[in-house]
């Protein structure tokens, strides 16, 4: 643990990695939230709007692709009608 905060630039690496990568989390926040209950509030925290960052960004990938269809689909069904007069 102190090899993960032994300086900013450290803090901040172990910080990513465990909340972006999920990696170490028991290693490194175990201890710290045992240490120090409250911060297990911070990371929860960090680790709720990371998850809803992610999920919005995949939501908006699908999202984007069903309006791309739907898109198509309506400029298809115009040149059908268009076709049948």
């Amino acid at each position: 643990c102190q090899r993960a905060f032994a300086s900013v630039m450290s803090s901040n690496l172990t910080f990513l990695q465990q909340l972006v990568a999920g990696d170490s989390w028991g290693l490194v926040s175990i201890p710290i939230i045992e240490e120090e209950p409250s911060t297990a509030i911070i990371f929860l925290a960090v680790m709720t709007s990371i998850n809803l960052g992610l999920l919005n960004l995949v939501l908006t990938a699908i999202v984007d692709v069903a309006n791309t269809a739907r898109e198509a689909d309506v400029q298809q069904k115009l040149m059908d009608k268009q076709a049948e007069f």
